[in-house]
This record gives C-alpha cells, sequence and structure tokens, in this order.
C-alpha cells in the first residue's frame, strides 16, 4: 500500500473520532438528565439501614461513641457490610473496584482515594457544601 492509502484510511479514523465526539458534546447539550428523588436499584439489605438511619431531628453535637461501641454488634455489621463489598474493599492498602477502598476513610479524607477518579457525584466534603 502506497503512503497515501495510509493517510486515507487514517484521515478517515481521524475524521470518524471526531464525528463521535462532536456527537457526544452536542448530545450532552441537548439531553441534561434529572437527577432522581430517591434511589431506583437498591442492594439486597440497603433497605433496612436507609429506615434505620433516618434522623429524628436536629441534633445539638455529634453522639458519644461510648455507648454505642458498647452495644455493637459485630456480626451485624458483617452482614451489613456484605452490601457494600459488591463495591469496595475494606483491607489496608486493598484494590480499588467499581468503587474505592474504604480503608481509613473518615469524613475528612472522602473522595481523596489515591489512584482513584470519582465522578462530580463524590465531590470533596467542601464542594457538597458549596453546591454545583
Amino acid at each position: 500500500m502506497s503512503s497515501f492509502e495510509w493517510n486515507k484510511i487514517i484521515a478517515s479514523i481521524l475524521t470518524a473520532m471526531i464525528i463521535a465526539t462532536a456527537s457526544g458534546i452536542l448530545a450532552g447539550q441537548l439531553v441534561r438528565p434529572k437527577p432522581l428523588e430517591k434511589a431506583v436499584y437498591l442492594p439486597a439489605g440497603t433497605e433496612q439501614a436507609a429506615t434505620t438511619a433516618a434522623p429524628q431531628g436536629a441534633a445539638a453535637g455529634p453522639e458519644p461513641i461510648g455507648p454505642l461501641l458498647a452495644k455493637a454488634d459485630p456480626k451485624k455489621g458483617e452482614q451489613l457490610v456484605k452490601v457494600c463489598v459488591q463495591c469496595h474493599t475494606f483491607s489496608k492498602g486493598g484494590p480499588n473496584k467499581i468503587g474505592p477502598n474504604l480503608w481509613d476513610i473518615t469524613e475528612e479524607n472522602m473522595a481523596a482515594v489515591p489512584n482513584y477518579q470519582f465522578f462530580r457525584g463524590h465531590g470533596s466534603a467542601q464542594e457538597r457544601e458549596m453546591g454545583p
């Protein structure tokens, strides 16, 4: 094949890529999905956790953790975490799955896991407070 034929092949591939990119940008401008008010898909076991975690009212401050740790049930915690294990790992230095490894994650360092690309919906605490 002559170099002119290779140029035509490469030009047609690049043209197709440019058209696909432009179509994606145009489609993103024309169709803007609305965020859902409640989750459509809830993994098994999350309904119970969601109903028990509903806020009872505005608390004056953080609840002391001592009494909560005294009545904590490790077996129940393991059962609840089975839902999270679909997407996350909890071991120190564990790999990222669909979601990041959650070892040593606290509210201060959410959305700051190295080697994991977060999407805008899981921004830093400062972004969540400031809004979009």
